[in-house]
């Protein structure tokens, strides 16, 4: 937990990508406060979800695919 709320620490997502593996999916984005963050591209992170749709993912899922496709229109 962070005085932001709570932060998820993984090694490895999906079905076994390392940030190696993702970091050219990635853009960097200002979180605030002078800090930086690398976060998924969206298509990265659809793919993502997509490998390990677990329940909780599931709902996510379809309204991420449908952003996709919206952005993809404009």
């Amino acid at each position: 937990m962070t005085l932001s709320g709570p932060l998820d620490l993984l090694g490895t997502i999906g079905h076994g990508h390392s940030y190696e593996d993702l970091a050219g999916e990635a853009k960097e984005l200002d979180i605030g406060e002078g800090l930086r963050a690398q976060v998924l591209d969206l298509t990265a992170l659809v793919r993502i979800k997509a490998e390990t749709a677990q329940e909780k993912d599931k709902a996510q899922l379809a309204v991420l695919r449908r952003t996709l496709e919206e952005k993809s229109r404009s």
